[in-house]
C-alpha cells in the first residue's frame, strides 16, 4: 500500500490488517525491493506508538508456523519486535524480535531462544522462524523444532517440550509493538511480511530470500480491487523486465503477451 489504514493481507485469504498508533507507520517508503508499493515505515518513537495490527492468523499451540520478514533497524540499543501475539484465551509472546544487542530472538515457549546471529543498523536483513510441531504436552503446548534462518542461510534450532512448549492463544499479531502497546518499538524499515500455518521447509525459505534479494521480473503489479466476487471484475495492470516475453496467469487464463514491457 502507499496509503490509507488498511494493510491488505495479498493472499487471498483476507487475513487484512490495520495501520495504528497515535501516528501511523509511513507507508511506500523507498524499501529493499523494486515493488512500486515500498516498505512500511516505523519512528520507534514512543510519540508515535505505530504498529500493525494483524487478526490471528495463526495459534501456536495448535500448528507448526512459518513467520517471515524483511528489515531494517535504524539504530541499535533498546529491543524492537518484529513479531508479537496478544493474550487471547492463552499467552501470546514475543515471537520475533531484533534485541538490544542486534541479537535476533524468540520468546517462543516462554523461554528466550537465540539465532546466533545479529544485524547491524541500516542494513536490510531477511529473517524466518519456522516452527514445526510434532506434538503436544499434557497440558496442551505444541511440542516440536524451531528453527532461524537469516538472509536464507540457516542459524540456531531446537526442541521445546512440556511446560516449555508453544502455548495457545488466539490473540492478535501485532508488529512493531510489544503486546501492552507501550514499549518495544520498531524503528525502521519492514517489507515482505508474512504468516505460514505450516513450517516451510529449508528451499523455500532460500526461495524467499532469493525474491527479495534480486531483481524481480515483475516489477509492478497492481489491481483496482484486492478481492473480487463471483460474477464481478477487476483491472490488473503490472510492469514487467524488458526481458520477459510472455506472463501466465491462473487458474486457466493462460499466457498474456506483454506490450512495450507492460
Amino acid at each position: 500500500e502507499t496509503g490509507g489504514a488498511i494493510a491488505f493481507d495479498v493472499s487471498g485469504f483476507g487475513s487484512h490488517g490495520t495501520y495504528e498508533g497515535i501516528s501511523l507507520p509511513v507507508l511506500g517508503e523507498a524499501g529493499f525491493t523494486a515493488d512500486a508499493d515500498g516498505a512500511v515505515a516505523f519512528s520507534g518513537m514512543a510519540l508515535d506508538a505505530s504498529y500493525i495490527r494483524i487478526p490471528s492468523v495463526v495459534n501456536p499451540g495448535e500448528t507448526s508456523f512459518t513467520l517471515e520478514a524483511l528489515v531494517q533497524v535504524n539504530s541499535l540499543g533498546a529491543n524492537q519486535i518484529i513479531f508479537q501475539q496478544q493474550d487471547v484465551n492463552g499467552v501470546g509472546r514475543t515471537l520475533l524480535r531484533v534485541a538490544a544487542s542486534g541479537a535476533i530472538d524468540s520468546n517462543l515457549g516462554g523461554s528466550l531462544k537465540l539465532s546466533g546471529a545479529t544485524v547491524n543498523a541500516g542494513v536490510p536483513v531477511h529473517i524466518a522462524l519456522v516452527f514445526e510441531k510434532s506434538g503436544e504436552s499434557g497440558a496442551g503446548e505444541a511440542e516440536g523444532t524451531w528453527r532461524f534462518y537469516v538472509n536464507g542461510e540457516p542459524e540456531e534450532s531446537g526442541l521445546i517440550s512440556g511446560a516449555s512448549g508453544a502455548e495457545l492463544s488466539e490473540g492478535d499479531f501485532l508488529i512493531g509493538i510489544q503486546k501492552g502497546l507501550d514499549g518495544q518499538y520498531f524503528g525502521g524499515l519492514m517489507d515482505e511480511l508474512a504468516f505460514y500455518d505450516k513450517a516451510l521447509p529449508p528451499e523455500r525459505v532460500v526461495e524467499h530470500f532469493a525474491s527479495v534479494s534480486e531483481e524481480p521480473l515483475i516489477t509492478s503489479f497492481t489491481a483496482s480491487h484486492p478481492a473480487i466476487n463471483e460474477g464481478g471484475t477487476v483491472t490488473l495492470a503490472w510492469v514487467l523486465d524488458p526481458g520477459v516475453t510472455s506472463l501466465i496467469l491462473g487458474p486457466g487464463i493462460g499466457a498474456i503477451q506483454p506490450r512495450s514491457g507492460s
